[in-house]
């Protein structure tokens, strides 16, 4: 292999052409479009304050240039530019040499270019008489490689590193955004050791597209992806709006969000570059922190809570990608005691692992992720925790778990504050009862009581989908006492407002397989339905819901769905039209009138016939036909006369046929004689304009 030699030096006084400098030697193989591109590339400017005529030490001491650029053609150049010594009135000039690379041919046993920076090879005088210098067969690294001394340099940057490298990476992307990233030291090797530390810890591919130069006094007009500059030029390059990471002063405040950068820098601070390596192995993004995270807590590396997770969250969606030995490297380093510091998203992370661990490892590998887990869900209060399943807990070490855990657990629930503490944490509680085999039967009634108001105040309270929906299904798939409990607890509430249970069921599809009745519940959960499909039929929407019941529609169901058929609706009910009232009632899916509390008063109301007096004054607020038909003394409907006038009411859960026969109709009777009825007859049979009260032989009032 050969490379084309390309000479270049500053001007000198008496120079016939006013250019800044002259090519005194070009290799064949470079046109004059090419040198055009190539000498504002190799250009130099003294900084301030340089001595007009230095010392031999001052002289060396300046900075030098050292470049990688791609030119239009495809090809590269590699060269580098320092200060000489210079005659007469300009006693400091610079030279440049540099090398032609065609494109698609790599450097000299297929080194990166930085690798050049102290290559012997480069000269700072042009060849004698301008003959035009041999190709080069070889650019060997310096007596001291670049990557000699990266890892006291890294440490001694470390302040600086994360950021660094995140620029560096997004200045190797295909299309990068912005003007150059500005490295500021006060020495030019330094930026070309940054320049090292990228060519290790970026792919090749990347460090071969970053084109940089290590010294320029103009960094806002360099076409170079990496500059470096003195102190004294920051200000210019901050004004440019370029990126700029000034080394040589007080270290920054405010840190990357790039994860992979953090991670790439505590890998360089805990002197590990070799596993940058490793991690380019395993599959995945290249710059994702996950592979590179997952390598690191192999080795020992101790990393931030943000880069745990991203290496449990990566091996979660791909455990085939680690060896046996790594796995267990990793789930010792994640579950270590030592660690204090681990944040929500990293447990949901460690969950998700340990779901994909679960099976294709050993118990005994994973034990210690599912015992961080559950202390986590019992200690810490993270309600969206994804637990493990039940058999991990089996053998002496769950007993130990449960042991410590049980009492924690049992005294929590216990405690009258459920309704202060969170849905999701006493779900997460009952559900890492069961997974420790932590017997809470005595406490579940309470704790049922306290948690059906929770959820629908908490429900009410949240705009969108209940964050505690998915842990309360598993938890009611799970156990079959709870779902139980729970769903009865709501079945009773459901009357008292029938509006925030349907709102809740919208929420959370709730399971209404088993063998409860849970009428309310039912209605409720067929109101929303029902409303779009017959909202404008409201009394379709009544028989609708009436019929989701599945059973005899009591007076406490009619209640129910009343108040949501017509809840902020105008116009009549049906029970307030005339000549409708409750004769109408419903029917249920097979066509047949309903047994309800209605049959009811029926059975036990006493007989009349034609020679028996109305017990009630004909002034009963009934339609005209009906108070005919009671003033003349003819037998009217015995639904009907009870419904109307107040006689032989059954108790709102409707007397059995044992406790009729004990009481007989005298229980309405008693009632009627308190003056006043019971709390669901208003409720069911509503009164209307045109009603009136009426009155007994005792005064009381009874209604109709």
């Amino acid at each position: 292999m050969s490379l084309a030699q390309v000479h270049y030096i500053s001007a000198a006084p008496g120079d016939a052409e006013k250019t800044a400098g002259r090519f005194t030697a070009v290799g064949p193989g470079v046109s004059q479009a090419l040198l055009a591109e190539i000498e504002p590339l190799v250009g130099y400017a003294l900084p301030d304050g340089a001595s007009h005529r230095p010392a031999d030490a001052e002289l060396r001491s300046l900075p030098q240039a050292f470049t990688y650029a791609a030119l239009s053609d495809g090809s590269r150049l590699v060269g580098r530019t320092a200060p000489a010594r210079g005659e007469g009135p300009a006693p400091v000039r610079f030279h440049a040499h540099a090398v032609h690379i065609p494109s698609g041919v790599p450097l000299p046993g297929d080194r990166l270019p930085v690798e050049a920076w102290r290559s012997p090879h480069w000269v700072s005088v042009t060849p004698v008489g301008g003959t035009l210098p041999d190709p080069l067969g070889a650019l060997p690294p310096g007596p001291a490689p670049v990557r000699e001394g990266l890892d006291d340099f890294a440490v001694s940057r470390g302040p600086w590193l994360a950021a660094v490298l995140a620029d560096l990476r997004r200045a190797s992307e295909e299309a990068p955004a912005g003007g150059p990233v500005v490295l500021v030291e006060r020495q030019n090797a330094d930026v070309a050791r940054w320049l090292g530390l990228a060519a290790v810890t970026l792919p090749r591919e990347s460090v071969e597209r970053l084109t940089f130069t290590t010294y320029t006094r103009r960094p806002g007009s360099s076409a170079l992806r990496v500059v470096g500059a003195l102190p004294e030029d920051a200000a210019a390059a901050r004004e440019a709006g370029l990126r700029v990471h000034v080394c040589a002063d007080r270290p920054p405040v405010d840190g990357t969000p790039d994860m992979w950068a953090r991670t790439a820098a505590r890998v360089w601070r805990s002197r590990a570059p070799e596993l940058f390596q490793e991690a380019r192995e395993l599959p995945g993004d290249p710059f994702a922190a996950g592979p590179l995270a997952v390598i690191a807590l192999c080795n020992g590396v101790a990393l931030g809570p943000e880069e745990r997770a991203a290496a449990a969250g990566w091996a979660a969606e791909r455990p085939y990608a680690l060896d046996a030995e790594r796995i267990g490297r990793l789930v010792e380093a994640l579950a270590s005691p030592g660690i204090d510091d681990r944040t929500g998203s990293e447990f949901d992370a460690v969950g998700r692992l340990f779901g994909a661990l679960d099976g294709r490892c050993p118990a005994s590998v994973t034990a210690p992720l599912a015992a961080m887990l559950v202390t986590e869900a019992v200690r810490g209060g993270n309600g969206s925790l994804e637990l493990p399943r039940r058999d991990a807990f089996v053998g002496p070490d769950g007993e130990a778990i449960a042991g410590v855990l049980g009492p924690e657990i049992l005294t929590e629930l216990e405690s009258g504050a459920g309704g202060a503490r969170p849905v999701a944490r006493t779900v997460q509680l009952l559900r890492v009862a069961r997974l420790l085999g932590v017997n809470g039967t005595e406490l579940l009634p309470g704790v049922v009581d306290r948690l059906a108001p929770a959820l629908l105040a908490e429900a009410s309270e949240e705009p969108g989908p209940s964050a505690f929906a998915p842990a309360l299904l598993e938890l009611l798939d799970e156990q079959f006492d709870v779902r139980t409990a729970l769903l009865g607890a709501l079945d009773r509430t459901a009357p008292e407002d029938p509006g925030a249970v349907a709102r809740f069921l919208e929420r959370v599809a709730l399971p209404f397989t088993g063998t409860q009745a849970l009428p309310h519940l039912r209605m409720c959960a067929e109101v929303p339905g029902a409303m779009t499909t017959l909202g404008r039929d409201r009394t379709a929407v009544w028989h609708r819901v009436l019929r989701a019941a599945g059973l005899s529609p009591s007076p406490s169901r009619w209640s129910c769905v009343r108040r949501w058929a017509w809840s902020g609706r105008t116009g009549r009910p049906p029970w307030r039209r005339p000549g409708c009232c409750w004769r109408r009632r419903p029917r249920t899916h097979i066509g047949r009138r309903v047994r309800g509390p209605a049959w009811s008063m029926r059975r036990s109301a006493p007989r009349r016939t034609r020679r028996t007096p109305p017990r009630s004054p004909t002034t009963c607020c009934r339609p005209s036909r009906r108070r005919s038909a009671a003033g003349s003394g003819r037998r009217s409907s015995s639904w009907t006369s009870a419904a109307t006038c107040g006689r032989g009411r059954p108790s709102p859960a409707g007397p059995s046929r044992s406790a009729r026969s004990a009481t007989g109709p005298n229980l309405s009777n008693q009632q009627s004689r308190k003056g006043r009825s019971p709390p669901w007859w208003n409720a069911c049979w509503p009164r209307t304009g045109r009603e009136r009260s009426c009155t007994t032989s005792s005064g009381a009032t009874t209604p109709n």
